[in-house]
């Protein structure tokens, strides 16, 4: 369910490379700074040569994470709500997600003080849905090597294109 209460399926990213991670809006430790390192992406990738990238940011709180609580988080965010999206759901579904989906960690952990556990890494899924790389959320170093990895995926894109449509002449 994304941020307006509306369903989110896979067709909704279906041809779409995906930079994922998962959050929670009460969280004060690394979230925040996640949240602004994927705000500085989508703004530095604000551009139609990344028309095809679409940013996904699921919440492992979905009992107080509701539609509106997203929708209020993104908008503090300025998230582009066409390429940036929030998602929530049933707590088992986003945690099978991110556990076999994604392969990253996230859970309820009431032995943790903030009763979360999620992972602190960004992941890059190209079209074909395969995971292309982790990289670290919280670190300028990490965003900066998913752009770069994210270009080179672009590039890839173009020549594949640029096969197939030589392949059909």
């Amino acid at each position: 369910i994304d941020r307006y209460g509306e369903p989110f399926t896979d067709k909704d990213v279906a041809g779409k490379i995906v930079i994922a991670d998962f959050f929670f809006t009460r969280c004060t430790t690394i979230c925040p700074r996640m949240s602004i390192n994927m705000q500085q992406l989508q703004l530095k990738l604000n551009d139609d040569a990344y028309k095809d990238v679409v940013f996904l940011s699921h919440t492992v709180d979905p009992e107080h994470d509701t539609p509106a609580v997203l929708d209020a988080y993104a908008k503090k965010l300025q998230a582009d709500p066409t390429r940036w999206k929030f998602l929530t759901g049933s707590a088992p579904d986003i945690y099978r997600m991110g556990n076999t989906g994604y392969l990253l960690s996230a859970l309820e952990d009431s032995t943790n003080a903030e009763q979360f556990v999620h992972d602190g890494r960004f992941v890059l899924v190209d079209k074909q849905r395969h995971i292309r790389g982790y990289y670290d959320g919280t670190e300028a170093e990490g965003v900066i090597a998913l752009a770069a990895d994210l270009k080179m995926l672009l590039k890839e894109e173009r020549i594949k294109a640029k096969e197939t449509r030589d392949a059909a002449r």
